[in-house]
């Protein structure tokens, strides 16, 4: 796989309008994809939202490795005057590296916190919750940084009053979350805060996905549960999706969170891409802090969400499908936990 190539498509994506200005409607590969070949379009997706020169899903190499789809011309950089100006992430060209994206969950609580996490890197996606002291402010602020805003939504067996549950009418879910973006403006996708009963839920799934889909919003499964309906209902709605990894600290131990670290590298490397999702840990920042300078050495690159997004085009890494095709295992969600 040409890595060259795969630098110069983020770099071509970036140079977009709605890269630029983060209340723009997403492109065509952003907000909705091209449809796999083994997949039958969503007959309620809506079809309007197009790219003029699609980026086109390629199936994986024989190695487990995502094919990446050749450049395409860059469109000029334009900026819409009337939206705050944000320092973005350089992507300076990478031969032979690797990508590397990171979301640290949970934030909007704690802003002395929060910012530590900021000041990380830039690249880094910030999933604030909407029922935290801090929301706006931090989204403000994330913005202004030119950070990745996720709302972290919360799903059953999350409870409050922005959860999503089953047993809700697809009325209440839709209610539920336009309140709950209003409480993380400039989000440009959502993940779960927990959500394992949730996400199980085909249904519930698909609903979220088409609510996305006509908020020009991408979704990032968290995977906390095997029997996650989540991505495969993004993936067949073609709505823009990422699935999780690696959990950097679902043991909030500093050996631990290190070990999870090198799992996040070595796969990377297997795969050429891995997603990891931390928590605002003082070990984990601590981790983050030590490795984050080491990745260049490593030959890994570190991307914002929306050009991981694009580089794997909405396809399944092996351990959560085959063929590029999200599987979702048939296991029942054991009852409380995530």
């Amino acid at each position: 796989m040409s890595r060259m190539r795969g630098v110069s498509l983020c770099l071509c994506l970036l140079g977009s309008s709605a890269w630029a200005n983060p209340a723009a409607p997403l492109p065509g590969s952003l907000g909705h994809t091209q449809a796999l070949p083994t997949l039958p379009a969503a007959s309620s997706a809506p079809t309007h939202d197009t790219l003029a020169a699609p980026v086109k899903p390629t199936p994986p190499s024989a190695t487990g490795k995502v094919a990446v789809p050749a450049p395409t011309s860059a469109a000029p950089l334009q900026t819409d005057p009337s939206q705050p100006k944000v320092s973005k992430p350089t992507l300076p060209p990478a031969p032979n590296a690797y990508w590397l994206s990171i979301i640290i969950d949970d934030l909007g609580g704690n802003l002395t916190r929060d910012r530590q996490v900021m000041a990380l890197a830039p690249e880094i996606a910030l999933a604030i919750m909407p029922d935290t002291a801090h929301s706006k402010t931090l989204a403000h602020e994330a913005r202004e940084q030119g950070h990745t805003i996720l709302l972290h939504m919360p799903m059953a067996p999350a409870t409050g009053p922005y959860a999503l549950s089953p047993e809700q009418s697809p009325t209440e879910r839709a209610e539920r979350l336009h309140q709950a973006l209003q409480q993380v403006p400039g989000a440009s996708g959502v993940n779960n805060h927990m959500g394992s009963r949730m996400t199980s839920d085909r249904a519930g799934m698909q609903q979220l996905m088409q609510l996305l889909a006509a908020k020009r919003l991408f979704f990032v499964d968290s995977r906390t549960s095997a029997a996650t309906q989540a991505a495969a209902s993004a993936q067949q709605a073609q709505l823009a999706s990422l699935s999780r990894d690696v959990f950097l600290d679902d043991q909030n131990d500093l050996a631990h969170i290190r070990s999870e670290w090198r799992k996040g590298i070595a796969l990377a490397k297997q795969q050429g891409s891995a997603l990891l999702i931390g928590h605002p840990y003082p070990a984990t920042l601590q981790v983050l802090r030590e490795e984050l300078p080491k990745l260049a050495s490593q030959q890994i690159q570190l991307l914002p969400l929306k050009p991981l997004i694009a580089l794997r085009g909405n396809r399944a890494m092996a351990a959560h499908g085959s063929g590029g095709i999200y599987q979702p295992k048939t296991t029942t969600p054991a009852q409380g936990g995530r």
